[in-house]
């Protein structure tokens, strides 16, 4: 069985952050389009400050992927893990009570998969 290294969790989980973070500053549309939410400027404002959180979460990821096994890193991976299931579980209540639309499902999918990568990373 392989065992993926926190170095390559790292970096993945580091990408699709970095990825969400332009995304969400350059073009917040796309999201409040695939979640099927309305484009009002309030919502723009907070899909940017929402970038930027994710640029600090991939700077952690980063700057923390050479590092080998300690309690920081531990701790990074295991906040990571957890804030992506609760992402997803707050996606899935937010579709269940119709605030959201069925395209929130590829960002619960993605936040299963990029959590279940830090948690199992060695």
């Amino acid at each position: 069985m392989m065992v993926l290294s926190y170095r390559l969790a790292a970096r993945i989980a580091g990408g699709v952050f970095a990825v969400l973070c332009a995304t969400l500053i350059l073009v917040p549309e796309v999201i409040l389009w695939l979640f099927d939410l309305a484009g009002a400027a309030s919502a723009e404002v907070l899909a940017k400050r929402a970038g930027i959180l994710f640029l600090g979460l991939a700077l952690v990821l980063f700057l923390t992927q050479a590092h080998g096994p300690n309690p920081t890193r531990k701790a990074v991976q295991q906040a990571g893990a957890v804030m992506l299931c609760a992402m997803a579980v707050l996606g899935a209540a937010e579709w269940l009570q119709d605030g959201v639309g069925p395209g929130i499902w590829l960002a619960i999918l993605a936040e299963i998969l990029l959590a279940g990568v830090l948690a199992v990373a060695r």
